[in-house]
Protein backbone atom coordinates (compact mmCIF):
# COMPACT_ATOMS: atom_id res chain seq x y z
CA UNK A 1 0.00 0.00 0.00
CA UNK A 2 2.40 2.25 0.68
CA UNK A 3 4.53 1.73 -2.37
CA UNK A 4 1.26 2.46 -4.25
CA UNK A 5 0.74 5.78 -3.06
CA UNK A 6 4.34 6.31 -3.26
CA UNK A 7 3.72 5.60 -7.14
CA UNK A 8 1.05 7.35 -7.32
CA UNK A 9 2.24 10.39 -5.50
CA UNK A 10 5.00 10.21 -8.38
CA UNK A 11 2.51 9.76 -11.16
CA UNK A 12 0.51 12.73 -9.89
CA UNK A 13 3.56 15.18 -9.99
CA UNK A 14 4.74 13.89 -13.17
CA UNK A 15 1.46 14.83 -14.74
CA UNK A 16 1.52 18.01 -13.16
CA UNK A 17 4.89 18.93 -14.45
CA UNK A 18 3.50 17.85 -17.95
CA UNK A 19 0.51 19.62 -17.65
CA UNK A 20 2.40 22.51 -16.82
CA UNK A 21 5.40 22.42 -19.91
CA UNK A 22 1.88 21.91 -22.56
CA UNK A 23 0.89 25.66 -21.01
CA UNK A 24 0.01 26.84 -24.72
CA UNK A 25 2.39 29.32 -25.95
CA UNK A 26 2.32 32.24 -28.47
CA UNK A 27 4.77 32.90 -31.36
CA UNK A 28 5.80 35.74 -33.07
CA UNK A 29 7.73 36.57 -36.65
CA UNK A 30 7.87 40.53 -35.63
CA UNK A 31 9.60 42.38 -33.11
CA UNK A 32 10.84 46.08 -32.91
CA UNK A 33 13.16 46.85 -30.31
CA UNK A 34 12.80 50.87 -30.69
CA UNK A 35 15.38 52.77 -29.06
CA UNK A 36 12.68 56.37 -28.68
CA UNK A 37 15.00 58.24 -26.58
CA UNK A 38 15.13 62.22 -27.91
CA UNK A 39 18.13 62.23 -30.15
CA UNK A 40 18.62 65.91 -28.18
CA UNK A 41 18.42 64.13 -24.66
CA UNK A 42 20.68 61.21 -25.40
CA UNK A 43 23.08 61.80 -22.25
CA UNK A 44 25.04 58.14 -22.92
CA UNK A 45 25.69 55.41 -25.16
CA UNK A 46 23.24 52.26 -24.70
CA UNK A 47 24.06 48.61 -25.58
CA UNK A 48 20.67 48.57 -27.15
CA UNK A 49 21.64 45.31 -28.76
CA UNK A 50 22.10 43.62 -25.71
CA UNK A 51 18.89 44.87 -24.09
CA UNK A 52 17.39 43.68 -27.33
CA UNK A 53 18.63 40.18 -26.27
CA UNK A 54 17.37 40.66 -22.53
CA UNK A 55 13.96 41.82 -24.03
CA UNK A 56 13.82 38.48 -26.52
CA UNK A 57 15.20 36.05 -23.46
CA UNK A 58 12.09 37.79 -21.65
CA UNK A 59 9.83 36.98 -24.11
CA UNK A 60 11.18 33.46 -24.06
CA UNK A 61 10.64 33.14 -20.17
CA UNK A 62 6.86 35.07 -20.56
CA UNK A 63 5.97 32.42 -23.26
CA UNK A 64 6.14 34.08 -26.34
CA UNK A 65 9.05 32.48 -28.53
CA UNK A 66 9.91 33.69 -32.04
CA UNK A 67 9.93 31.72 -35.11
CA UNK A 68 11.32 32.42 -38.97
CA UNK A 69 8.04 32.06 -40.84
CA UNK A 70 4.46 33.37 -40.52
CA UNK A 71 3.14 31.13 -37.71
CA UNK A 72 0.29 28.55 -37.70
CA UNK A 73 -3.18 30.50 -38.20
CA UNK A 74 -4.97 27.56 -36.26
CA UNK A 75 -3.18 29.36 -33.08
CA UNK A 76 -2.62 32.82 -31.15
CA UNK A 77 -0.05 34.23 -33.02
CA UNK A 78 1.74 37.95 -32.51
CA UNK A 79 3.99 41.03 -33.60
CA UNK A 80 5.77 42.62 -30.91
CA UNK A 81 6.95 46.30 -30.66
CA UNK A 82 8.79 47.81 -28.18
CA UNK A 83 9.79 51.41 -27.06
CA UNK A 84 12.76 52.05 -24.65
CA UNK A 85 13.54 55.61 -23.22
CA UNK A 86 15.97 56.03 -21.18
CA UNK A 87 18.04 58.74 -19.43
CA UNK A 88 18.26 60.98 -16.11
CA UNK A 89 15.50 62.76 -14.30
CA UNK A 90 15.16 65.74 -11.75
CA UNK A 91 10.84 65.33 -11.74
CA UNK A 92 8.78 63.71 -14.83
CA UNK A 93 10.29 65.01 -17.65
CA UNK A 94 14.30 63.97 -18.97
CA UNK A 95 16.91 66.62 -18.43
CA UNK A 96 19.56 67.79 -21.37
CA UNK A 97 22.57 68.34 -18.37
CA UNK A 98 23.81 65.43 -15.97
CA UNK A 99 23.61 66.41 -12.18
CA UNK A 100 24.23 65.01 -9.04
CA UNK A 101 20.76 65.12 -7.78
CA UNK A 102 19.29 63.23 -10.67
CA UNK A 103 18.19 60.19 -10.95
CA UNK A 104 18.85 57.54 -13.44
CA UNK A 105 15.38 56.13 -15.24
CA UNK A 106 13.95 54.12 -18.56
CA UNK A 107 10.64 53.29 -19.20
CA UNK A 108 9.48 50.46 -21.60
CA UNK A 109 6.13 50.49 -23.86
CA UNK A 110 5.25 47.05 -25.21
CA UNK A 111 2.72 46.80 -28.12
CA UNK A 112 1.10 43.52 -28.93
CA UNK A 113 -0.44 42.73 -31.82
CA UNK A 114 -2.13 39.83 -31.52
CA UNK A 115 -4.02 37.22 -34.22
CA UNK A 116 -7.13 35.35 -32.27
CA UNK A 117 -7.19 31.49 -33.86
CA UNK A 118 -7.84 31.13 -37.64
CA UNK A 119 -8.90 34.90 -37.54
CA UNK A 120 -7.46 38.03 -39.35
CA UNK A 121 -8.88 40.65 -37.23
CA UNK A 122 -6.19 41.87 -34.48
CA UNK A 123 -6.35 42.44 -30.80
CA UNK A 124 -3.83 45.44 -29.57
CA UNK A 125 -2.58 44.89 -25.81
CA UNK A 126 -0.18 47.40 -24.37
CA UNK A 127 1.53 47.91 -21.18
CA UNK A 128 3.98 49.70 -19.71
CA UNK A 129 6.65 49.25 -16.67
CA UNK A 130 8.78 52.42 -15.17
CA UNK A 131 12.33 52.01 -13.19
CA UNK A 132 14.51 55.02 -11.49
CA UNK A 133 16.81 55.19 -8.82
CA UNK A 134 19.42 58.10 -7.79
CA UNK A 135 22.40 58.52 -9.69
CA UNK A 136 25.29 56.26 -8.92
CA UNK A 137 29.20 56.93 -10.01
CA UNK A 138 29.11 55.27 -12.73
CA UNK A 139 26.60 57.08 -14.71
CA UNK A 140 26.05 54.38 -17.19
CA UNK A 141 25.69 51.62 -15.18
CA UNK A 142 22.42 53.32 -13.89
CA UNK A 143 20.85 53.89 -16.76
CA UNK A 144 21.56 50.13 -18.27
CA UNK A 145 20.59 48.76 -14.68
CA UNK A 146 17.40 50.49 -14.86
CA UNK A 147 16.57 49.17 -18.41
CA UNK A 148 17.12 45.78 -17.70
CA UNK A 149 14.66 46.25 -14.57
CA UNK A 150 11.49 47.54 -16.59
CA UNK A 151 12.43 44.50 -18.91
CA UNK A 152 12.33 42.38 -15.71
CA UNK A 153 9.04 44.24 -14.20
CA UNK A 154 7.04 43.80 -17.85
CA UNK A 155 7.70 39.73 -17.78
CA UNK A 156 4.67 38.75 -15.59
CA UNK A 157 3.12 41.81 -17.35
CA UNK A 158 3.25 39.69 -21.15
CA UNK A 159 3.04 36.39 -19.15
CA UNK A 160 -0.45 37.36 -17.91
CA UNK A 161 -1.87 38.58 -20.67
CA UNK A 162 -0.86 35.48 -22.57
CA UNK A 163 -2.39 33.09 -20.05
CA UNK A 164 -5.65 35.06 -19.90
CA UNK A 165 -5.79 34.78 -23.85
CA UNK A 166 -6.58 30.91 -23.02
CA UNK A 167 -9.69 31.56 -20.86
CA UNK A 168 -13.58 31.58 -22.25
CA UNK A 169 -15.62 34.46 -20.46
CA UNK A 170 -15.96 32.51 -17.64
CA UNK A 171 -12.36 32.22 -16.81
CA UNK A 172 -11.93 35.55 -17.37
CA UNK A 173 -14.90 36.68 -14.84
CA UNK A 174 -13.19 34.14 -12.42
CA UNK A 175 -9.73 35.95 -12.57
CA UNK A 176 -11.69 39.12 -12.02
CA UNK A 177 -11.13 37.54 -8.04
CA UNK A 178 -7.46 36.47 -8.59
CA UNK A 179 -5.74 37.65 -5.53
CA UNK A 180 -2.88 39.10 -8.73
CA UNK A 181 -3.66 42.83 -9.24
CA UNK A 182 -2.03 41.65 -12.89
CA UNK A 183 -4.82 39.09 -13.20
CA UNK A 184 -7.36 41.27 -12.72
CA UNK A 185 -6.17 43.90 -14.88
CA UNK A 186 -6.05 41.55 -17.93
CA UNK A 187 -9.15 39.88 -17.22
CA UNK A 188 -10.64 43.02 -16.94
CA UNK A 189 -8.75 44.52 -19.80
CA UNK A 190 -10.11 41.10 -22.21
CA UNK A 191 -13.72 41.18 -21.27
CA UNK A 192 -14.48 45.08 -22.40
CA UNK A 193 -12.20 44.38 -25.47
CA UNK A 194 -14.69 41.46 -25.92
CA UNK A 195 -17.88 43.32 -24.82
CA UNK A 196 -18.73 40.92 -22.36
CA UNK A 197 -22.01 41.79 -21.39
CA UNK A 198 -22.63 38.30 -19.82
CA UNK A 199 -20.13 39.55 -17.60
CA UNK A 200 -21.39 43.50 -16.60
CA UNK A 201 -22.80 42.37 -12.96
CA UNK A 202 -19.32 40.28 -12.17
CA UNK A 203 -17.60 43.80 -13.23
CA UNK A 204 -19.73 45.79 -11.28
CA UNK A 205 -19.44 43.45 -8.24
CA UNK A 206 -16.01 43.62 -8.32
CA UNK A 207 -15.98 47.18 -8.61
CA UNK A 208 -17.76 48.10 -5.64
CA UNK A 209 -14.91 46.55 -3.94
CA UNK A 210 -11.66 46.73 -5.62
CA UNK A 211 -8.98 48.63 -3.71
CA UNK A 212 -6.46 48.54 -6.25
CA UNK A 213 -6.10 51.63 -8.29
CA UNK A 214 -4.62 51.00 -11.28
CA UNK A 215 -7.67 48.01 -11.40
CA UNK A 216 -10.27 50.06 -10.45
CA UNK A 217 -9.38 52.38 -13.69
CA UNK A 218 -9.43 48.98 -15.83
CA UNK A 219 -12.79 47.78 -14.65
CA UNK A 220 -14.60 51.26 -15.09
CA UNK A 221 -13.06 50.94 -19.02
CA UNK A 222 -14.12 47.72 -19.75
CA UNK A 223 -17.58 49.14 -18.72
CA UNK A 224 -16.93 51.74 -20.68
CA UNK A 225 -16.00 49.70 -23.49
CA UNK A 226 -19.35 47.31 -23.20
CA UNK A 227 -21.50 50.14 -22.93
CA UNK A 228 -24.16 47.84 -21.07
CA UNK A 229 -26.95 50.35 -19.22
CA UNK A 230 -26.76 48.26 -15.77
CA UNK A 231 -23.28 49.15 -15.12
CA UNK A 232 -24.56 53.15 -14.66
CA UNK A 233 -25.50 52.81 -11.24
CA UNK A 234 -22.52 50.95 -9.96
CA UNK A 235 -20.31 53.66 -12.04
CA UNK A 236 -21.90 56.40 -10.48
CA UNK A 237 -21.39 54.63 -7.11
CA UNK A 238 -17.50 55.03 -7.35
CA UNK A 239 -17.59 58.75 -8.50
CA UNK A 240 -15.64 61.08 -6.06
CA UNK A 241 -15.65 64.57 -7.28
CA UNK A 242 -12.23 65.01 -5.24
CA UNK A 243 -10.56 62.25 -7.10
CA UNK A 244 -10.28 64.42 -10.57
CA UNK A 245 -8.95 60.94 -12.69
CA UNK A 246 -11.15 58.64 -10.98
CA UNK A 247 -14.49 61.00 -11.98
CA UNK A 248 -12.96 61.45 -15.58
CA UNK A 249 -12.84 57.65 -16.04
CA UNK A 250 -16.77 57.43 -14.62
CA UNK A 251 -17.62 60.67 -16.64
CA UNK A 252 -16.11 59.18 -19.71
CA UNK A 253 -17.99 55.82 -19.37
CA UNK A 254 -20.97 57.14 -18.66
CA UNK A 255 -20.75 59.02 -21.46
CA UNK A 256 -20.26 55.85 -23.55
CA UNK A 257 -23.38 54.56 -21.95
CA UNK A 258 -25.62 57.23 -21.91
CA UNK A 259 -29.47 57.02 -20.71
CA UNK A 260 -31.81 58.85 -18.35
CA UNK A 261 -30.02 57.80 -15.12
CA UNK A 262 -26.76 58.92 -16.88
CA UNK A 263 -28.30 62.15 -17.37
CA UNK A 264 -29.71 63.04 -14.29
CA UNK A 265 -25.96 62.39 -12.91
CA UNK A 266 -24.84 64.59 -15.11
CA UNK A 267 -27.25 67.26 -14.02
CA UNK A 268 -26.33 66.80 -10.58
CA UNK A 269 -22.64 68.24 -11.25
CA UNK A 270 -23.83 71.10 -13.55
CA UNK A 271 -22.89 73.41 -10.75
CA UNK A 272 -20.02 71.97 -9.40
CA UNK A 273 -17.49 74.51 -8.12
CA UNK A 274 -14.36 73.01 -10.17
CA UNK A 275 -14.31 74.33 -13.68
CA UNK A 276 -12.39 71.39 -14.18
CA UNK A 277 -15.30 68.88 -13.82
CA UNK A 278 -17.81 71.69 -15.24
CA UNK A 279 -15.24 71.19 -18.51
CA UNK A 280 -14.96 67.46 -18.11
CA UNK A 281 -19.00 67.62 -18.38
CA UNK A 282 -18.97 69.86 -21.16
CA UNK A 283 -17.13 67.42 -23.01
CA UNK A 284 -19.10 64.30 -22.11
CA UNK A 285 -22.24 66.21 -22.99
CA UNK A 286 -20.89 66.46 -26.38
CA UNK A 287 -19.83 62.45 -26.72
CA UNK A 288 -23.35 61.71 -25.40
CA UNK A 289 -25.12 64.15 -27.80
CA UNK A 290 -23.61 62.21 -30.47
CA UNK A 291 -23.79 58.75 -29.46
CA UNK A 292 -27.48 59.03 -28.53
CA UNK A 293 -30.17 58.85 -31.49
Amino acid sequence: MIRFAIFLACLLFFASCSQKSKEPQIPFARLEFIDATPANLHPIVVDLEKAKQNFESMLARAGYFKVSETPDHSQWRASIQARVVYGFTKGDGLEEQVSKDCEAQAMLSVALRLLPPLQSEAVYLFEQTQSKCPLKEAPNYGVEAQIDEVIKAMEPLLKTKRQLLYRDQAGLIAALDDERPTMRIGAAELLGMSRAQGAVPQICDRLQKEQDRAVLLRLIGALAEIGDARAVTALIAVADSKDRELLRAVIDALSSIGGEQTNDFFDLLENHDSPEVRYMLEEARKHLNKSEP
